[in-house]
């Protein structure tokens, strides 16, 4: 027997399930689920607490644990349809209300659960909502799916042209490259600086500035064409912060997680702080900006190995200047830059899709959960909508 501990985002993941084989038969048939049941997380940290989802009979044989109620609908109640109430009740902060709290914990007990108060509208009218929100969501998991296969499209496709390219190979310091690459480092080829951070404690420096200021947590395998934070001339000219152009290449040389040697192009003349390093190369007939991006995006382990510190690995312009690149002619990186613009340009336009299709859904949920809008009133043909 399985048994399910946490729900991860409104459906049942089988990844999150462990085994319960010491329990009793009186346990199992008291925890035991059938389809139809909506698992309700009661008690974890705040954002968790609220979550439901429907077990639809996937994994068979399937328990529930402690920090999960089931709710079993009555007769005349949809369990798709109150899994989008209860979900839209989370949403508008009423089971956050609802809620105790304790030391790093919220709980809903089953008793303020029960006395919770819902209206439904007819059977026939909850399936037709619960019909049109499953159709939204199948839209952004196909969104997901797609997403997902040209993350490893890319990843193969990266690995076949920086590692082989269809020709001989040789293996270097960072790994297989083609024989007929030209071996350099990243010093020799380009100019690279780094910024710097006005002072806090003078607000003048950063009060109504005007220019763009990077972190290094802007800095995540886009075009950057806007940032959180600006800075005003005075802070420019009282700090060693400096503007560069458009077309720049910025590597993250330290950050907490996954920061460190991570890569991003500007999109606009930008300041950045000390963190970031800026890569201009000499000449973009001999190493492009776009080849140099794609080639530390597939070094990325590589980039961030080289970092030093005892507490946290940084990187600094000195150990960047000494990383090793390996670059074919002008005319084959453009046709390497092509490729992977596409793949970019493709995973995109799915996010975008992605995004749409959420922001539909959220606003469906809303309007169709407090009757604002009929379900009478919606043109979804564009969905495949089963009820």
């Amino acid at each position: 027997m399985t048994r399910i501990e946490t729900i991860a985002s409104g459906r049942i993941d089988e990844q999150r399930v462990g085994f319960a084989d010491d329990l009793s038969g009186s346990e199992i048939a008291r925890y035991r689920l059938q389809p139809g049941d909506i698992l309700f997380s009661h008690i974890n940290s705040e954002p968790q607490v609220g979550r439901t989802a429907v077990y639809e009979g996937v994994p068979s044989l399937l328990l529930h644990g402690m920090n999960l109620l089931l709710l079993r609908t009555a007769p005349g109640v949809d369990s798709l349809f109150l899994h989008f109430l209860l979900s839209h009740l989370r949403d508008n902060g009423t089971m956050r209300a609802l809620a105790g709290r304790a030391v790093g914990q919220s709980s809903i007990n089953q008793g303020r659960l029960r006395s919770l108060q819902i209206s439904v509208p007819e059977l026939q009218e909850q399936r037709q909502i619960a019909a049109v929100l499953s159709a939204v969501q199948r839209a952004i998991e196909r969104q997901e799916r797609l997403i997902f296969l040209t993350i490893e499209l890319k990843k193969a496709l990266m690995h076949e042209l920086f590692t082989d390219a269809g020709e001989p190979s040789r293996q270097t310091e960072i790994g297989q490259v083609p024989q007929a690459w030209t071996e350099s480092d990243l010093g020799t080829i380009a100019r690279l600086s780094s910024g710097g951070t006005p002072s806090r404690e003078v607000s003048a420096y950063w009060t109504a500035g005007t220019i763009p200021w990077v972190k290094t947590t802007e800095i995540d395998y886009c075009t950057i064409t806007e940032t959180e934070e600006q800075i005003t001339e005075a802070g420019l000219s009282n700090s060693s912060a400096k503007v560069f152009p458009v077309g720049t290449l910025l590597i993250a040389m330290y950050g907490q997680g996954l920061t460190r040697g991570r890569v991003a192009v500007l999109g606009i003349p930008a300041a950045t702080n000390q963190a970031c390093a800026a890569v201009m190369p000499l000449s973009e007939e001999e190493v492009s900006t776009g080849f140099l991006y794609y080639f530390l995006e597939f070094h990325y382990e590589n980039l961030r190995q080289r970092g030093h510190g005892a507490n946290q690995k940084n990187l600094s312009l000195a150990l960047l200047k000494q990383f090793p690149v390996y670059y074919p002619k002008c005319s084959r990186q453009q046709v390497i830059v092509a490729a992977l613009r596409a793949v970019d340009l493709k995973q995109t336009i799915h996010e975008r899709e992605r995004a749409s299709l959420t922001a539909l859904f959220r606003t469906l949920l809303g309007q169709l959960m407090t009757a604002q809008t009929s379900i009478n009133d919606l043109d979804l043909s564009a969905l495949e909508v089963t009820q």
